[in-house]
């Protein structure tokens, strides 16, 4: 309950900044800091004589939405209020939400929550309501970009997957609010047969399992402590399809650029998935047995039992893997692969397509 009271009046706190962002001159645009909204929020807690029943876990949940808050958008099928007037969105107009990426107004959500195709809205942090402009479902992807016509927005900033720890906490929103769960493997694949171990160049595998409840929304967008994005719910809500996966497609949309995903026709096991005594190096990728498609790029030059260990100057490893590496790249783009082959390594160059 008071994890409710306390988000019931945040929203008005965070209101009033977004007002006064707009009326102030431009220093105060450049307010970052949140330490005097903390300080509110201790005063006022303390004033009403119940800052003893506040846990800790309830400061830190607040003081993180706060700083996700100015990039969050809610996404709503579009009604045209101005001809009902007497009427308002219904539960079922909502349909999640988004993270503003750029500052001109592209924003970035789940592919679920646009599934259905036809217009939206979106709402800003200040409540003003929005029309998009444009729709973006970059093919094979997670993700949908929405375009509005706004400029000097706040925006969203990143938190990769390689750089979480396991153990770490972060901010899961749905249409229940916020709360928060922790980084159970932040290199999870989900395994049930020898087969799932099998892996393609061209899709991404590496997901962010949750230890927590997750949430009942698939799409909904996770967010650090630290108010930065992670990624989006996916798998009935226990894992993150983590927000790397997506910024090489930012760049392109972004640029009024339509993204391709580079191609290079492999099919590999993961060394670092493997517990087995055969395997001592956790690191690399070993192509599979008809692991090289006929008339792909790698054709005739990558074999299979190749170990691939770096593409350029990237390491395979937990941190990094072969999809992720290859979607940095445009098509047409001729990459150094350092393979182990018979007890020697060997430097081979591709171009991808």
């Amino acid at each position: 309950m008071v994890s409710m009271v306390l988000i019931g009046f945040l929203g008005g706190i965070v209101g009033e900044l977004w007002v006064n962002s707009f009326l102030l001159p431009d220093p105060y645009l450049k307010f970052k800091s949140y330490s005097d909204l903390s300080a509110r929020i201790d005063e006022l807690v303390s004033n009403q004589g119940i800052d003893n029943s506040i846990s800790s876990r309830d400061k830190i949940l607040t003081e993180a939405i706060v700083k996700s808050r100015p990039a969050l958008v809610d996404v709503f099928r579009f009604r045209d209020l101005s001809k009902l007037p007497n009427t308002s969105f219904l539960p079922g107009d909502w349909l999640g939400f988004g993270a503003i990426v750029t500052s001109d107004g592209w924003v970035v959500a789940s592919r679920e929550t646009v599934k259905n195709s036809g217009d939206f809205l979106l709402r800003l942090a200040n409540g003003q309501l929005v029309k998009v402009e444009k729709v973006v479902l970059p093919k094979d992807s997670e993700v949908s970009f929405l375009k509005i016509e706004r400029v000097g927005l706040d925006v969203a900033g990143f938190a990769l997957r390689r750089n979480l720890v396991d153990g770490a906490e972060l901010m899961v929103f749905d249409n229940a609010g916020a709360t928060i769960n922790g980084v159970q493997n932040k290199n999870f694949n989900e395994v049930f047969l020898d087969k799932d171990f099998l892996h393609s160049s061209e899709k991404f595998y590496r997901q962010i399992l949750l230890s927590g409840e997750g949430s009942k929304i698939v799409g909904s967008p996770v967010f650090s402590l630290q108010g930065t994005l992670v990624g989006f719910v996916a798998n009935g809500g226990k894992t993150v399809w983590p927000v790397e996966n997506f910024l090489p497609m930012m760049k392109a949309v972004s640029k009024n650029q339509e993204w391709q995903k580079p191609y290079l026709g492999l099919k590999f096991v993961d060394l670092t998935e493997f517990v087995n005594p055969n395997f001592p190096d956790k690191k690399g990728v070993k192509i599979a047995v008809d692991g090289v498609a006929v008339n792909s790029p790698a054709f005739g030059k990558i074999l299979a039992g190749d170990i691939i260990i770096r593409v350029e100057n990237e390491e395979l490893n937990e941190n990094k893997s072969l999809p992720e590496i290859l979607a940095d790249y445009s098509t047409g783009t001729t990459l150094k692969f350092w393979v182990k082959r018979g007890g020697e390594e060997k430097e081979i160059q591709v171009e991808v397509k």
